[in-house]
């Protein structure tokens, strides 16, 4: 994977390169490089995208099925409001999620709105 489509996947995926140094324990400038193709992605890197895009497809897909057309997608504002309200996600951003529901209003014809506080 090179530097465009490393930067282009992560960007679909809602994931910030904070995250993504986080998560793979390197230094944000780390994630810069690969983004720019200055250096290379590592495989392991590498792979851990293409199935954290290949999950919120499935996510979308799965979502996608069960939405009637028309219907009011919930979003969240923090990553804590995500966690509560579906634990299956604590850990990933808020962003992946929005950007799962994105692919969902995409296919669905419905709305996106903020959770009630």
């Amino acid at each position: 994977m090179n530097g465009a489509e490393f930067q282009a996947i992560r960007e679909r995926c809602g994931l910030t390169q904070h995250w993504l140094a986080d998560r793979h324990s390197v230094d944000t400038r780390t994630v810069r490089r690969w983004c720019s193709d200055t250096t290379r992605v590592p495989d392991p890197v590498a792979l851990d995208l293409e199935e954290l895009h290949a999950e919120l497809l499935d996510l979308a897909d799965e979502a996608a099925a069960v939405v009637t057309d028309g219907a009011e997608l919930v979003a969240y504002r923090t990553d804590a409001e995500l966690w509560a309200a579906l634990p299956e996600l604590e850990g990933y951003p808020v962003q992946y999620h929005r950007a799962m529901l994105v692919l969902v209003m995409d296919a669905t014809g419905s709305s996106i709105r903020y959770a009630a506080p």
